[in-house]
């Protein structure tokens, strides 16, 4: 199954060799719908928001179709009343790939929590999020804060297991990155 990266360049995986990004993707438009549609997936976006994110409506019809022509996918933005949504099943996002670790953690025993968290860290939270937006666009910010509250509660809950577990170091060191504000500017290099 693909998967759509959200955190440093916005990229689909398509095999374990083969990765899209930039012109892979159509162009900034379609990339940036990508992007916007896979953060709420597998939900839709309402069309109001679409809008107000990324334009007229005539717009966002020429962007879904330049995507699904450059990722070879016909009919993968789908259109509902309720608002706007990548084909269900088409791909995982690790954006919502981390968030669904950490909330497994949430109810797991100290040695679960821990292997969670760390696995959500190295696996899929090693870049800033939607490295490839406007830091200043309104629906960048509002996905950065939800995942840097949703991460920053993982690292206490992991910090705490490693103390059950007698790896103060360990809990040091995550409690440390858990109380590190997050930077202003954040694009990738």
């Amino acid at each position: 199954m693909r998967l759509v990266r959200l955190f440093g360049t916005t990229a689909v995986v398509v095999t374990d060799t083969t990765l899209l990004t930039g012109d892979a993707l159509g162009d900034d438009r379609s990339r940036r719908l990508l992007a916007r549609l896979a953060l709420a997936a597998p939900g839709p976006v309402p069309l109001a928001r679409l809008e107000r994110d990324l334009g007229r409506p005539t717009l966002l019809r020429r962007d879904a179709a330049t995507l699904a022509h450059a990722l070879g996918a016909p009919g993968l933005v789908v259109e509902q009343d309720d608002g706007w949504m990548l084909r269900p099943g088409w791909a995982r996002v690790d954006v919502q790939v981390a968030h669904a670790l950490f909330a497994r953690a949430v109810t797991a025993p100290p040695t679960t929590t821990l292997a969670l968290v760390l696995r959500a860290l190295r696996s899929c939270c090693t870049a800033t999020l939607l490295a490839s937006e406007d830091d200043a666009a309104p629906w960048v910010l509002e996905a950065r804060t939800r995942h840097d509250r949703l991460l920053r509660d993982a690292l206490v809950r992991a910090a705490a297991a490693a103390r059950v577990l007698h790896d103060e170091e360990l809990a040091d060191d995550l409690l440390a990155r858990a109380l590190t504000p997050a930077p202003a500017h954040r694009r990738a290099g």
